[in-house]
């Protein structure tokens, strides 16, 4: 049983690590890649869905970003905007206002590392897109 079920373009991914989420949504080469190219591809793959769904693109240590990520505002809604920060908020933002949808195993911790309890002791995956608020703002701390 493999840690992270992703459905993603009418597709499913079954993957065990942050490293392989990494390798389905970015090219092989994103490792590599230093931290400020890092951003400018997040943003790149972002914008177009952020420009369609009418929400703020948001880098949370420089603020809410237009077009050619120029700040044009310094404040914004975590909840309602869609974080770039790092690989995790990419994917939990993807989750928000993509279709996409992530199962997590209960025990693996990848984007799950609040370990919520309030799921069904049957399930032996959480849904993430039903804790993204939580785990986006815990993944800002």
């Amino acid at each position: 049983m493999k840690n992270l079920i992703v459905l993603f373009k009418d597709k499913k991914y079954e993957i065990n690590n942050i490293e392989e989420a990494i390798n389905l949504f970015f090219d092989e080469e994103y490792i590599n890649l230093s931290n400020e190219e890092k951003v400018v591809l997040r943003y790149k793959k972002a914008f177009g869905i952020c420009k369609l769904k009418n929400i703020d693109l948001v880098d949370t240590k420089i603020g809410t970003l237009g077009d050619n990520g120029i700040v044009i505002k310094r404040d914004y809604d975590i909840l309602k905007s869609f974080i770039i920060d790092n690989e995790k908020t990419y994917m939990l933002s993807l989750c928000k206002f993509y279709d996409m949808v992530i199962l997590e195993k209960k025990d693996s911790n990848i984007l799950n590392n609040s370990n919520i309890t309030n799921i069904d002791e049957a399930d032996n995956y959480v849904v993430i897109n039903k804790f993204v608020n939580e785990l986006l703002l815990i993944n800002l701390k």
